[in-house]
């Protein structure tokens, strides 16, 4: 996976500082962890990695879409389907939401 995917937090604290630029985040935690600690981020969709080659649908593949997940791991694996699927402007969280929480401290 190329690097240019991995976004740091303050790399996507400063990408929604960006006026005019509209990110979709996925969530793609399971569901129990998404409803118990949802995401900080406006216009979050939530689809567990599990559940993901049969609900992808749901995004449009001109988005612009953070992939969010616990620690970084998941999100892998969903921008690996989600390439292969033919989306194209794919970000990952690199470290997770856990990351986002240490250093950025919760909502954007």
């Amino acid at each position: 996976m190329p690097d240019g995917v991995k976004l740091t937090p303050a790399e996507l604290a400063a990408m929604l500082a960006e006026p005019g630029r509209p990110l979709v985040f996925l969530d793609v935690r399971p569901a129990e962890e998404a409803a118990r600690e949802p995401s900080p981020f406006p216009n979050t969709v939530a689809i567990p990695l599990e559940e993901l080659e049969f609900e992808w649908e749901e995004l449009d593949e001109g988005d612009e879409i953070v992939i969010l997940d616990r620690e970084g791991y998941e999100a892998v694996r969903a921008v690996q389907f989600l390439e292969r699927t033919g989306f194209e402007r794919l970000w990952m969280l690199k470290g997770g939401l856990q990351a986002w929480a240490r250093e950025q401290g919760g909502a954007p």
